[in-house]
């Protein structure tokens, strides 16, 4: 059996790193990065009493950078854009959610077609 690696992230936000209060929220990172068009980057977060929504975090236009990779192994840049958008859940059961998305530079050349 395979020995298997523990998975290690780094989020930034406007240049610095996101601190551990919202960090310990983080549900799930997911980029996608395209050849024809714009990379994605959406990062889930708990947000249970609303405060990451309606926080100074992640607001329209900060730099957002992901980097990726394996406690001891160190990370690798995955992902630098900006924020584009949020979107937050309400569900009926469970906690309230906020997922941040943003977009590389590429989103800008489309939107001035």
């Amino acid at each position: 059996m395979g020995h298997s690696q523990s998975i290690d992230f780094k989020v930034s936000d406007a240049g610095s790193p996101i601190p551990d209060d919202v960090r310990h929220n983080l549900v799930q990172i997911t980029v996608d990065d395209m050849l024809d068009a714009a990379a994605v980057a959406t990062i889930k977060l708990r947000d249970p009493d609303g405060v990451l929504s309606g926080g100074s975090k992640f607001k329209i236009g900060n730099e957002l950078k992901i980097e990726l990779g394996y406690v001891g192994s160190g990370v690798t840049e995955v992902f630098k854009g900006e924020v584009t958008g949020w979107k937050g859940a309400f569900v009926r059961r469970g906690g309230q959610t906020l997922t941040i998305v943003a977009q590389d530079k590429f989103h800008r050349l489309r939107r001035n077609r």
